[in-house]
């Protein structure tokens, strides 16, 4: 074995953080000379400008301009820029947009060219699937990184009759154009997440980033997005993705085994089994982000429609169990007979709900009235009480799905 490949020392690791072996010591060294030399300044700045960079995803382009940008012919620009944009769109100059087709029409020609086009999201906070990809002294040396060497397909599966590819940087493909359905796959997977104690926020529109991927290969092949948000800055700065290893190396970045990837799918499997399980969820989902994003009356009630529920549910047992007509079953289940604070006082004088379950209930309905009537800003430790119960809750519906009696 040659010297470089050894492993370091437990005490040369105390202070190498991240660093397995001698030839990460020198690769380090030599990333870390490459910044200096980088950021020397020892070229003059050039007067004539001059296009010395272009990156673009789908059908949008950026160039970068080094040097005096008023010195540039502003009609060479155009030309350039239009002659560019039909080159990236292959499309010839008198060629006009298509429009009678058939959507069944573009899906069966995209059957034929194995291209498939969705949307997709990263799972936010950032995370690894399996195995972190090192990169090569070459790739580290270089001052981009091209997603296509790192990125590969970990996981095909289907939720909701549609199909969803999971990739090893957490990037997440939905093979639908409903964007509403997409969301609400990605957010289901979110859930999952939160149920295996794993931090995930919720999707939103701005989140969502619009895909071609090719079957055969098993890659992306274009994207289009903009960057309204962290996810969709991430997906087209190959930078981003760079540092992201780094952080993964270091620790910094999660990394989900293939044991627990298991665990995730077999949630969310249930999940979209119910649609009650997939309301809940979604809730649940939709209330950590809110208490993330600070917005505490919105994650309060995102939260308490969790307990609302799971009130009304123990109570419809009941009433559907022991009354028996219909015109009772439909008097008891009226909110105008029976407000929320008659059925939990009921279901606590009946020991269906024990004493501290009702205290809790009690308190925090009171809170629920005084953020809905009063404008209440509930604080973070109140809100954090409330989806410790509501998580509870959900956690317990899954549970019981899964293992009826």
């Amino acid at each position: 074995m040659e010297w470089w490949n050894l492993p370091l020392t437990q005490e040369d690791k105390k202070y190498l953080a991240g660093l397995e072996t001698y030839r990460d010591v020198i690769e380090e060294a030599l990333i870390s000379i490459k910044s200096d030399i980088e950021r020397a300044v020892f070229v003059r700045p050039t007067n004539m400008p001059s296009k010395y960079a272009l990156t673009f995803a789908s059908k949008d382009f950026l160039w970068l301009i080094r040097g005096n940008f008023l010195k540039l012919n502003a009609i060479e620009m155009a030309r350039r820029v239009i002659e560019e944009a039909r080159r990236n769109l292959k499309c010839k100059p008198e060629q006009q947009r298509e429009t009678g087709k058939t959507q069944e029409f573009r899906e069966t020609a995209e059957a034929k060219t194995n291209i498939t086009r969705g949307f997709a999201a990263y799972i936010y906070p950032f995370l690894w699937i399996g195995e972190v990809p090192k990169l090569a002294l070459k790739q580290r040396l270089r001052n981009f990184l091209l997603v296509s060497e790192i990125r590969k397909k970990v996981l095909e599966f289907e939720l909701l009759r549609t199909r969803v590819i999971l990739l090893n940087d957490g990037f997440l493909y939905v093979k639908t154009g409903n964007e509403n359905l997409a969301i609400k796959i990605i957010n289901l997977i979110a859930a999952s997440l939160l149920l295996n104690n794993i931090k995930a926020l919720a999707c939103r529109n701005v989140d969502l980033i619009g895909v071609s991927f090719d079957k055969e290969k098993e890659s992306i092949v274009g994207m289009r997005g903009r960057s309204l948000s962290r996810r969709v800055e991430a997906a087209f700065d190959h930078q981003i993705i760079k540092h992201r290893l780094i952080y993964a190396r270091l620790g910094l970045e999660r990394v989900i085994d293939n044991s627990v990837l298991v665990k995730i799918i077999e949630t969310v499997n249930t999940l979209a089994k119910s649609k009650n399980l997939t309301l809940l969820a979604l809730s649940l989902v939709q209330a950590y982000t809110h208490l993330a994003m600070g917005n505490y009356r919105e994650a309060f009630l995102s939260g308490w429609f969790i307990i609302e529920y799971h009130v009304n549910s123990i109570w419809e047992s009941l009433v559907e169990s022991e009354a028996k007509t219909k015109e009772r079953i439909s008097k008891l289940r009226d909110p105008n007979y029976m407000s929320l604070d008659h059925v939990i006082e009921f279901l606590n004088i009946t020991g269906n709900i024990d004493d501290d379950l009702y205290a809790i209930l009690m308190r925090f309905k009171r809170l629920r009235n005084r953020v809905v009537h009063e404008l209440y800003d509930p604080s973070v430790e109140e809100v954090k009480e409330l989806l410790n119960v509501a998580y509870t809750i959900v956690d317990e519906f899954v549970r019981k799905f899964k293992n009826p009696i």
